[in-house]
């Protein structure tokens, strides 16, 4: 076989010799330019780049394209390329063997845009390391405000699809908010806020801007509130309870929210065994109220001759119900007796519709047992009650006792349920009587329940009280007990007026 450098010229010169001609390509081994022996049928001599390697102790001429379809250039290449893949152990018939011919892949199904909805049922995850009473109150305003909520077009927000929600949108229904509420709207702002930088960490495909409508929008101050039913009100809500269609269970528990002071969680979630109703107490375990991680205590609320009743009256409803009777809890769950409600809002949300007092919510109840005990005298008092959390160090020595406490619940119990049965009439002073605001209320100690009128310091607060009454009731006028008779404290802010002048008085001499 010849051997010579090849080129174009040479190739193109090389004819049918009637042998099968082989031409080694110089400085490639393995490379050869096979030259037929006969002029193929359309009278052209085929010319091969033909590769040759030992496999299995023979040899093998493994054919990789024809000339001039591949040059010599290319050819050369593809013996190096083979070459290569002989030394690291590929077989260069593998290497030559056309690649299949994939069929395209499908184009990708569009993505259905997702909901406002959606997008919240997402989100609601997110909420639940909160307690369950916050989780739920925040699941609650959002279905009312955001999924419910009807724009001016008639479209329900919650089954739009939120990348057509605008900025414009979103500014619209926060302004509905505020029509009814300045603090809802503010709280719908913070987690309609937060939900969707939620959906744009999990790469909802709704942003196409990359951008949170719901930031920058106005968002109110919200101010601590102070709400309370006036004695005028309360005598509007008892005519409502009277004329509502709602279950008498759910007014049974708005009655025991002002005559108790108990937080909404702290009764909807109540459960039989933490009532004794011959004690008059319900004691909810450290775990189940709000300040028992701060605490490490149980909160013990006591109840008055008014809850008594009312309580009995809530047993008798369950018992005399298949669907409830043996349910551990004050309020099952429809369907579900061994588990808890969580809708104590949603009928108070009907009762208060289209009402003068639309404004006040189920907390507002709990404020007003505290404005009552302050109207009555006992603005010292309202936080024992109430059982805050708040305590300063000489407090600690003067919780008040169980019998004197619960004599002030009485007689608040009294008022209260004679206004709303209209037996009593309002007394509106100006403002109202004076309140116990949270501020004031939050600072004063907690002691409801604890049984220490035996261990009561000299000089505490409980004793004051109970020998002031006492000395009240000895006058034997039959006359109703003044504040300022109930309350030492009161009778003592003349006395320290009088010292501060007498001695600016000494000061102007000088």
């Amino acid at each position: 076989m010849a051997k010579l450098g090849l080129t174009m010229a040479q190739v193109d010169g090389l004819t049918a010799t009637g042998k099968l001609q082989r031409i080694r390509v110089p400085d490639n081994p393995g490379l050869y330019l096979q030259v037929a022996a006969k002029p193929g049928r359309s009278g052209a001599v085929v010319k091969s780049w033909i590769f040759r390697y030992s496999r299995d102790l023979s040899h093998v001429w493994l054919t990789i394209g024809t000339y001039p379809k591949m040059s010599i250039s290319k050819a050369e290449a593809e013996g190096e390329r083979l070459r290569g893949g002989l030394r690291g152990g590929l077989d260069p018939r593998e290497m030559v063997k056309p690649k299949p011919v994939r069929p395209p892949a499908p184009a990708p199904a569009p993505i259905a845009p997702k909901t406002v909805n959606q997008l919240l049922d997402a989100f609601n995850e997110t909420m639940g390391e909160l307690r369950e009473s916050t989780r739920t109150e925040y699941i609650r305003f959002l279905r009312i405000k955001v999924r419910e909520w009807v724009d001016p077009e008639g479209r329900i927000f919650g089954e739009r699809a939120a990348m057509d929600i605008t900025g414009a949108d979103a500014a619209a229904l926060l302004a509905a908010c505020r029509v009814k509420a300045s603090r809802t709207s503010t709280m719908v702002a913070i987690k309609m806020h937060q939900c969707w930088e939620y959906g744009m960490t999990l790469g909802f495909p709704f942003l196409p801007d990359k951008r949170n409508i719901w930031k920058g929008q106005i968002r109110p101050k919200i101010n601590k509130k102070d709400r309370h039913f006036s004695e005028t009100e309360l005598v509007l809500f008892g005519e409502r309870l009277r004329t509502s269609n709602e279950p008498e269970d759910c007014k049974i528990g708005y009655q025991l929210y002002l005559l108790v002071g108990m937080r909404h969680s702290n009764l909807a979630h109540a459960k039989w065994q933490w009532v004794d109703l011959t004690k008059r107490l319900m004691v909810v375990p450290q775990d189940d109220h709000k300040t028992g991680n701060r605490t490490k205590k149980p909160l013990k609320v006591l109840l008055s001759s008014h809850a008594v009743a009312l309580l009995k009256r809530l047993k008798a409803l369950r018992d005399a119900d298949p669907e409830t009777k043996g349910s551990p809890w004050l309020y099952p769950k429809r369907g579900d007796k061994m588990g808890h409600r969580d809708d104590l809002n949603d009928p108070w949300e009907r009762i208060r519709k289209g009402q003068s007092w639309s404004d006040v919510n189920v907390h507002d109840l709990r404020r007003t047992l505290a404005s009552t005990l302050s109207s009555l005298g006992y603005k010292g008092y309202a936080s024992e009650v109430l059982g805050h959390a708040g305590t300063s160090v000489t407090d600690i020595y003067t919780h008040t006792s169980t019998v004197s406490m619960l004599k002030m619940l009485e007689e608040a119990g009294d008022r209260i349920t004679g206004l709303m049965a209209g037996k009593l009439k309002p007394e509106v002073v100006g403002d109202e009587a004076e309140v116990a605001t949270p501020d004031e209320v939050e600072a004063i100690p907690v002691g409801v329940g604890e049984e220490d009128q035996d261990h009561t310091p000299p000089g505490s607060k409980a004793v004051r009280m109970v020998n002031t009454m006492a000395t009240a009731t000895s006058r034997g006028e039959g006359r109703a007990v003044s504040g300022t008779d109930r309350n030492p404290r009161a009778a003592a802010k003349p006395k320290k007026a009088a010292r501060a002048d007498k001695g600016r008085m000494l000061k102007a001499k000088r």
